[in-house]
């Protein structure tokens, strides 16, 4: 076993990889399939004894050293990394290849740094080697397990695992049997958009869903091992109903339903916003007289849950295109400079647009009994609005900036760590300055792109 050999040979010479995945192994194309090249030692560092280190790496908003996806759960616990680590990052690279993807995979790019960390490092306690491996030859799950019983300083025992692989490659090469090639991502089916739940011009009543604009929609809903935040329990967190007419309707590149809308009010009175009553929007209905549709500072784009149900229509506008030139009109440059503003809805919308917070709606239908009352289903509904979802917006914008490590004014930056001024440079000698630092946000090559990696003609040593 190759893999393992590679790793025997490292931590033989006092050296922890810490970043084992499937982009940092490489074989000989179209030559000797019986070599493979061990890459990228960026974060290795030689081996450490004594007792680990341990960082509360959500109460410190630190990143794991390595790849979400393939870090040890040591490294998810913030302890410090040793040859086990190695060992069980390289039994998740082949129980990827072997099931396809890891139960935690799907969490690696939604929700913020300090949510990922918790929600991965929980599933990923849940999940055994031997229940990962189920279905499959037991090695596999039995390398996760033994790599998570080993102690800090324990040594291993490669030779064990690389006979156990080397008899189970000659048990399946004499029991290989053809198989058709599954079709590539490009010629497989797609699903068909489920049918979009609201229309274009529609008169909504519109909730921003603010726990799931924070955390992310797959770490919500697509997570077996979710665990509610008691933090959006509180009142303050709590969003109402406003009523809304949707301006626009469109699907992104995931065949996600994204809606751009605007805020009605009964109260906008002599408030300097610029509205535009129902009535002269194309809504034939006395009933809402009293109702003006405005934006602040512009109309907001929401994304719409896969589970919103089918929204019917009371009330339509007949000018939304209208509204759309009027309302979401989009600013022409963005200056970062802004975030230091006097104004503070000058700075939080600077904050929100570089931010790019992608925030969620539930959305329910206006009918005409809801006119006449203050609460739905225990939530209460705005009629009296000025601010839109403006607020709540800054407020989720803010609490993801904070657990990804951007500070907001008014939140406490995280004091700088102490650094040993021997680990330091100095003088005019700056090319350092902005080197990776092994709790950096992970940086890999997109898959799809490659390179010519050139051929090493001298070994220094087998």
């Amino acid at each position: 076993m190759l893999k393992l050999s590679a790793l025997k040979h490292i931590h033989n010479h006092g050296i922890v990889h810490r970043d084992i995945k499937p982009s940092n192994i490489l074989a000989y194309r179209d030559r000797d399939y019986s070599r493979v090249c061990l890459i990228d030692f960026g974060l290795a560092r030689p081996t450490i004894s004594g007792t680990p280190k341990t960082i509360d790496l959500a109460k410190e908003r630190m990143n794991v050293v390595g790849t979400l996806a393939y870090a040890s759960l040591n490294a998810y616990k913030g302890i410090d990394l040793n040859p086990r680590d190695d060992l069980e990052s390289l039994s998740f690279v082949l129980l990827s290849l072997l099931r396809g993807s890891l139960p935690w995979h799907n969490l690696c790019d939604s929700g913020t740094a300090v949510g990922r960390i918790i929600h991965i490092r929980r599933k990923m306690e849940n999940w055994t080697g031997a229940r990962l491996a189920e279905g499959h030859p037991t090695i596999f799950g039995e390398l996760l397990d033994y790599a998570r019983g080993l102690g800090f300083n324990q040594s291993i025992d490669y030779d064990r695992f690389i006979d156990s692989f080397h008899a189970l490659e000659q048990d399946t090469t004499a029991s290989l049997v053809p198989v058709d090639v599954a079709k590539s991502s490009s010629e497989a089916e797609k699903p068909t958009p489920a049918s979009f739940p609201v229309e274009k011009g529609q008169l909504v009543l519109l909730q921003l869903d603010i726990p799931v604009s924070v955390e992310g929609y797959t770490t919500r809903h697509e997570n077996t091992s979710y665990k509610e935040d008691s933090l959006f329990s509180s009142q303050q967190w709590i969003s109402p109903f406003r009523p809304a007419i949707v301006v626009s309707t469109e699907c992104d590149h995931l065949s996600r339903h994204v809606i751009t809308a605007i805020p009605c009010s009964t109260s906008l009175g002599d408030h300097e916003v610029e509205r535009v009553p129902l009535l002269e929007a194309g809504v034939n209905d006395p009933t809402l007289a009293n109702f003006d549709c405005y934006a602040f500072p512009r109309a907001v784009k929401f994304f719409c849950s896969p589970q919103q149900p089918l929204v019917p229509t009371t009330w339509k506008v007949s000018e939304a295109e209208k509204l759309t030139t009027q309302f979401a009109r989009r600013v022409m440059a963005f200056n970062w400079d802004e975030t230091r503003n006097p104004n503070p809805d000058i700075r939080h919308d600077t904050r929100i647009y570089f931010q790019s917070t992608r925030f969620y709606a539930n959305i329910v239908p206006l009918e005409q009994a809801a006119l006449n009352t203050t609460h739905l289903n225990g939530t209460p509904i705005d009629w009296e609005g000025r601010r839109g979802w403006f607020d709540e917006c800054v407020k989720v914008a803010r609490r993801r900036g904070w657990e990804d490590g951007e500070c907001w004014t008014g939140l406490s930056a995280r004091a700088e760590l102490q650094v040993d001024s021997e680990d330091s440079y100095s003088g005019f000698d700056t090319r350092w300055d902005f080197r990776q630092q092994e709790r950096d946000m992970e940086q890999s090559l997109p898959d799809e792109e490659s390179i010519e990696i050139p051929e090493i003609d001298q070994i220094i040593e087998e």
